[in-house]
């Protein structure tokens, strides 16, 4: 993994539409957004990282969970389960104990959480096609730009479609720094979840009484 440098800036149309996409593109009409959030992917081009965002999703007719995330051509919806979106938060606060650990003892370090992969299987759209895949395994490793700044990286291995060898998905890595990762964490804790749920369900129910 490279070392990163600065976040191109100048990027405020691009953004909005991922964020159009991320609060209106859906599989199912009960999918909705638990949280989103901000984080970077390294941009190929300009040799440094640029602003994205992604999100956990639910589905409450499902009862099933999305890491959501897409790219100019792809957007994909991996499935989690409440235990794995435990396994998510255990990342995440692994990831703020090695913080604290790498300032405090002022070194730089790259290496995957322990206990933390997610294996799942992912829905994606690409171009005008879906595709399914399983196997898809989720990694969060620790990251350190320098002695001051160290980042979650998630990421995953390449899958390919079950309809279409040639057709493949991967989580493109993302970067989140710090209070990123504090507040994802606060987004997805228990308390946080039931809130967007039982808010949702009560518009439902409100939506219902219109028909």
């Amino acid at each position: 993994m490279p070392f990163l440098g600065g976040i191109v800036k100048n990027q405020k149309f691009i953004f909005l539409l991922s964020i159009l996409f991320l609060l209106t593109f859906t599989i199912f009409s009960d999918e909705y957004a638990i949280y989103i959030s901000d984080g970077y992917v390294y941009n190929d081009v300009w040799g440094s990282l640029t602003k994205t965002q992604f999100a956990i999703k639910y589905d409450d007719e499902e009862e099933i969970f999305y890491l959501y995330s897409q790219d100019y051509l792809t957007k994909g919806w991996i499935h989690y389960s409440l235990d794995d979106i435990q396994t998510f938060r255990n990342a995440l606060n692994k990831y703020i104990e090695w913080e604290k650990t790498a300032i405090d003892n002022k070194v730089t370090i790259e290496k995957n959480l322990p206990i933390s992969i997610l294996n799942s299987s992912v829905s994606w759209n690409y171009g005008d096609e879906w595709y399914f895949g399983s196997g898809l395994s989720t990694y969060f490793s620790f990251f350190s730009q320098s002695e001051e700044r160290h980042q979650l990286v998630i990421f995953s291995n390449k899958i390919e479609s079950d309809s279409n060898e040639y057709i493949d998905f991967k989580i493109d890595p993302i970067y989140l720094d710090k209070n990123h990762v504090i507040s994802l964490l606060e987004g997805i804790s228990e308390k946080s979840m039931k809130k967007v749920i039982n808010e949702h369900e009560k518009n439902k129910k409100n939506e219902d009484l219109f028909q």
